[in-house]
């Protein structure tokens, strides 16, 4: 297969002039990464590798890293692999990696690929199909290598559902009376696809209940078929009118997890306004405190209605989308906080057409640290916006009035942002960076940022990387 030069010329790295990063080791994300960004120009973007083949080319992209240096990675990659499709195979030529203890996301992702063959993209394993093709594929590995497994697993799972066995493996399914937190939800996250056609996903209050109860089935009986247990159950609730709590009764707690707090909130907020609108970041700070309060005076069960229902009461008379107790206010707002307030005071002066750049995020996440040490973190998001549109209104730009945070030690995450922003502007948001070019345009934001400061770090970088693309 030879590639249009036209989609060649899109798909090249544009690296920096001069120096760029190369370096002669690659961590596993790269690799991977560059093994994804090479099956996309093979495939025209039309398949993913699977499991054994992102191990195996993984392994031979480090091998090449350390060779040739991580510089075009994914171009290296791609003409290994050309060469390897056009003699009829999709390993590396130097052959497949092969190990008898594969990693967990290894041996699920080698089922989810059977089940995606199986069944042609159409449906993923369940949680209980996923934990016993995943013992099951251990057991193989363990026995033929990890080399072919998703064809094993595949040709286990053909045959058990041709000769009428289901879809679990034929040896039998593992089973457990102890299922860990992650696949109890799964389980119940299953029951409810299969109760609502898929058109409605567990609240939070029915996710904890019928975990909970999932926990006591599967003490009982075993994790096996636990899906399926819970959706009977499910089902004869609703059924009976009972609606879709467990018929034994919802779990009642009077300190419910943070996670649970934001998601009675986010609940109701999502009855309020039919979906349209979620929180603020100030208001599910409020909100989930508020929720606390109710949780401790009257327990867990029901809180998102009960929040729904002061929402809506306060909404109704005029007093907002607050807690009618009043806002949490705090002078030291977390980071997160921080930056959810800027992202919504973007959204309101720009009608959610845009978001801000690393550099707005950080000016102004530093701006609403000054505000909330003033005046508290009630309104933040409205005050930030407010200087926001004033500084836009005068012609002052998109940073903060007050001038902006210039840092010569950026951190990572604002780099690689800043990197990301170049490519959007340079490609008109068509493509992202790969991991290469990730890599290497940080290493040269990093040096920018010491010399000129991080202040219009992305804009330095989009006229370089503009420069190296037009000398292309």
């Amino acid at each position: 297969m030879v590639l249009n030069p036209e989609f060649r010329a899109a798909a090249a790295e544009v690296l920096p002039g001069g120096k760029p990063a190369t370096g002669n080791s690659v961590t596993q994300q790269q690799a991977e990464a560059a093994v994804r960004d090479a099956f996309k120009q093979q495939f025209n973007g039309r398949r993913e590798p699977t499991a054994g083949e992102l191990a195996d080319w993984s392994t031979r992209a480090k091998e090449l890293a350390s060779q040739h240096g991580a510089e075009y990675l994914a171009e290296r990659v791609f003409s290994e692999l050309n060469k390897s499709v056009s003699t009829g195979s999709t390993r590396p030529t130097g052959g497949p990696v092969n190990t008898t203890t594969p990693a967990q996301h290894i041996l699920e992702a080698a089922v989810k690929d059977a089940f995606k063959q199986q069944f042609n993209g159409k449906r993923e394993p369940t949680a209980g199909e996923l934990a016993d093709w995943s013992a099951r594929g251990k057991e193989l590995a363990s026995k033929h290598g990890s080399e072919f497994l998703a064809e094993r697993l595949f040709s286990e799972l053909n045959n058990s559902v041709s000769n009428g066995k289901g879809t679990r493996p034929t040896g039998g399914p593992v089973n457990t009376t102890t299922p860990a937190q992650h696949i109890l939800e799964a389980a119940v996250k299953d029951a409810f696809k299969q109760q609502f056609n898929g058109k409605r996903e567990p609240t939070a209050g029915e996710l904890a209940d019928w975990s909970a109860r999932g926990k006591e089935l599967a003490s009982k009986h075993g994790s096996e078929f636990l899906a399926e247990r819970l959706f009977s159950e499910l089902n004869n609730s609703v059924s009976n009118g009972k609606g879709t709590r467990p018929t034994g009764g919802p779990v009642n707690t009077t300190t419910p997890a943070q996670h649970i707090l934001e998601a009675a909130v986010k609940d109701a907020f999502k009855q309020q306004f039919n979906g349209k609108r979620e929180p603020t970041a100030g208001e599910l700070a409020d909100w989930s405190a508020r929720g606390k309060e109710l949780a401790s005076k009257h327990g867990s069960e029901f809180l998102a209605e009960r929040l729904f229902s002061e929402l809506n009461n306060s909404v109704s008379n005029g007093k907002g989308t607050r807690p009618t107790g009043g806002p949490v206010n705090t002078t030291t707002p977390a980071q997160h906080i921080l930056e959810a307030a800027v992202k919504d005071a973007f959204k309101q002066q720009f009608n959610g057409r845009r978001e801000p750049t690393a550099g707005e995020l950080a000016d102004w996440s530093a701006r609403g640290k000054e505000l909330a040490s003033k005046h508290g973190s009630e309104f933040l998001a409205e005050r930030l916006f407010s200087e926001l549109n004033n500084s836009v209104s005068n012609g002052k730009g998109t940073r903060p009035t007050g001038g902006p945070v210039n840092t010569t030690t950026p951190a990572q995450h604002i780099l690689e942002a800043a990197v990301k922003d170049a490519f959007k502007q340079q490609f008109n948001g068509k493509r992202e960076p790969t991991a290469n070019e990730l890599a290497a345009w940080s290493a040269r934001g990093k040096e920018l940022a010491s010399q000129h400061g991080s202040e219009f770090l992305a804009e330095r970088l989009f006229s370089e990387l503009n420069k190296a693309a037009s000398g292309k």
